[in-house]
């Protein structure tokens, strides 16, 4: 049954690490275990190449996201495909 393995998937990867796909857009909402620092991912989506890095931030209690080195107001992106994204979280 392949179903769970799915569940499991979308658990780590949507709940832990908090990256989300919705349409064209990629949101981040993580919630790092309390022993986490942080994590580093590369992804690849739709058609772009995209080097995660969440930094814990025990200053702060909202989400900061900067997308190549320019800060957002939002914690969600749009990338372009056939690029490279550089995505860095707090």
């Amino acid at each position: 049954y392949t179903g769970s393995a799915g569940w499991l998937y979308r658990a780590a990867v949507e709940g832990i690490l908090g990256i989300e796909r919705r349409g064209k857009q990629i949101t981040f909402r993580p919630k790092l275990p309390s022993h986490w620092d942080g994590y580093q991912a590369s992804l690849k989506m739709l058609g772009a190449e995209i080097k995660v890095q969440v930094i814990r931030d025990k200053k702060t209690k909202t989400i900061s996201l900067e997308v190549n080195g320019s800060k957002t107001k939002s914690a969600s992106f749009e990338p372009k495909a056939g690029g490279q994204t550089e995505v860095v979280v707090k």
